[in-house]
């Protein structure tokens, strides 16, 4: 059987750490990985503005990222205003999604509960 993209990331939470200093966005890889390996994930993190941007800090590439399907960004990132321009009460929301040697995966649902402080 030929491989195949793989299936969307699934259960994506976005918590505040205990120091109140970041958030980790973390998330279910997919069930199928289409019969080759998820050679990397994308972060979108939603904007003030309602867009989806990514961020150096949850570089999708990395084997720590790819392995714990976790990342973690600073909330000093999401308040900036030429960032996600994000304020305290906002709900961090991310969607993901997985990339193998065929291509890309659909988006996840966009999921993210997380108050900032």
């Amino acid at each position: 059987m030929a491989a195949t993209v793989p299936e969307k990331p699934t259960s994506v939470t976005t918590t505040v750490n205990g120091a109140l200093t970041d958030v980790f966005i973390d998330w279910t890889a997919p069930t199928e990985n289409g019969g080759t390996e998820i050679t990397s994930y994308a972060i979108f993190i939603k904007k003030k503005d309602g867009t989806f941007a990514t961020d150096a800090s949850c570089d999708g590439t990395t084997l720590s990222v790819r392995t714990n399907t976790i990342c973690q960004v600073s909330i000093t990132i999401l308040k900036d205003a030429s960032s996600y321009n994000l304020a305290t009460g906002d709900t961090v929301e991310a969607k993901v999604v997985a990339y193998n040697a065929i291509g890309d995966s659909d988006e996840s649902t966009v999921g993210g509960t997380a108050v900032l402080p």
